[in-house]
């Protein structure tokens, strides 16, 4: 019990200082050290931990490809691909909103926190005119890019999952399929209020750029053509990507790597810019914010803190219903990992999901909280790098995205009971 207090109060304290602009990787040194203080962590052990959280392979991994995440976004922005596939979705369809979240749920097909930069200037480009605040414009930006989390198995922590529950993953999908609609209708209520946003004299501009002029209310069918084209070709480094490492099964670094590589051939932009972009990428301020992450993330691990909670949860003698929802989505909302809280929290989780009736859809209530946790902290680089893009209130982004955290745990257990029936 302990142990979950303090991590409570170092996530306040971090929502605290962030809401005081002070930059977020030194808050997140800050909570390692906090972490190591608390959990009387001996100091040479500290620092060893915190110098090389870094170089761990998986965390090298992350580091790297946010830079390149970060050096195609910059390139498909110069080459103006960006604006050019807001404008032919504009066209593709006639509301706002839906534009606003389909972009981050597409770049949410690559497994990777990096993508949530790429969506960012996606969003601001199509939420355009729209009078979001800079809070409603990261929800919509972190809360739909995680929509397809519920029941794609591009995320390793789905698979993840399907492995340690027994569940065949064809089942799991059917079972985490309706939080994935209420995610996406609940987030709709609370980020747009509902209101549909119809888009007028919108300006397609399918590649390559044309002078269509002003688009009527209903585009016609050539118009449409022209705009899904320049949806496809403007699209294309994104979906080769995600055809790379979805269908190809290929890692995610590599598939980025040629996906590069071919948009350089595309168009060069010289070696100073080429520099520049990646300078700009790979010491940007989402690159060193991941670092600060990462160190407070293997503090937590080291110091024993993420092991005590586990522990302590399970030991409560709760109903397993209670527990497959409490112990995923808190490891998820300390450790802002998906995989970790699925890793940690499953094989405690075994033995409840082989004694109680309807284990399948037990398994899916626990992946679904996992992912809801998820939702809800700032340990998370896809909030942080969301927040910090459009520089929100991380506290009141947080709030305005509760009720609709709410209404997704909610869904589990209702599918849990109607399994039972």
């Amino acid at each position: 019990m302990l142990a979950l207090v303090k991590v409570v109060a170092i996530l306040a304290a971090l929502v605290w200082f962030s809401r005081r602009r002070i930059d977020f990787g030194l808050v997140m040194i800050g909570a390692a050290v906090a972490c190591a203080v608390l959990f009387a962590v001996p100091p040479l052990k500290a620092i060893e931990t915190m110098l090389r959280s870094p170089f761990v392979p998986t965390n090298l991994t992350s580091i790297l490809v946010v830079g390149m995440v970060g050096v195609l976004k910059a390139l498909m922005i110069d080459a103006g691909m960006m604006a050019r596939v807001v404008n032919s979705l504009t066209v593709l369809v006639r509301d706002a909103r839906a534009v606003v979240a389909v972009l981050p749920a597409f770049i949410g097909l690559l497994p990777s926190a990096g993508g949530a930069v790429m969506s960012c200037s996606m969003v601001e480009e199509a939420s355009k005119g729209m009078g979001l605040s800079p809070e409603q414009k990261a929800a919509a930006n972190y809360w739909y890019r995680h929509v397809i989390e519920y029941f794609i198995p591009v995320y390793p922590a789905f698979i993840l999952a399907s492995q340690l529950s027994a569940t065949p993953i064809r089942t799991l999908m059917m079972l985490t399929t309706p939080a994935a609609a209420v995610h996406a209708a609940v987030g709709a209520l609370m980020i747009f209020g509902g209101r549909r946003r119809p888009i007028q004299g919108a300006q397609p501009q399918p590649y390559p750029v044309s002078e269509p002029g002003p688009v009527s209310p209903m585009p016609s069918a050539a118009q449409r053509r022209a705009a899904l084209r320049g949806v496809v070709i403007n699209m294309a480094p994104i979906i080769a990507t995600v055809l790379l490492v979805v269908v190809a099964e290929w890692h995610i670094g590599v598939a980025l790597g040629v996906v590069i590589g071919a948009m350089l051939l595309f168009r060069w932009p010289g070696w100073a810019r080429l520099f520049e972009l990646a300078r700009e990428s790979f010491l940007s301020r989402p690159a060193l914010m991941l670092v600060g992450i990462l160190a407070f993330k293997e503090m937590l691990i080291q110091s024993g803190a993420v092991a005590s909670i586990t522990d302590y949860l399970a030991t409560v003698g709760a109903p397993p219903l209670v527990m497959a929802m409490a112990l995923p989505f808190t490891v998820a909302a300390v450790t802002g990992l998906t995989t970790a809280a699925v890793g940690i929290s499953f094989p405690m989780l075994a033995g409840v999901f082989l004694t109680s009736g309807g284990s399948s859809a037990l398994a899916a209530v626990a992946y679904v909280s996992a992912v809801a946790g998820l939702m809800t902290t700032p340990t998370h680089l896809c909030m942080v790098l969301t927040v910090d893009y459009f520089t929100a209130d991380v506290g009141r982004l947080i709030r305005l995205l509760a009720p609709a955290v709410a209404a997704v745990l909610a869904s589990g257990p209702l599918v849990y009971l109607l399994s039972l029936l």
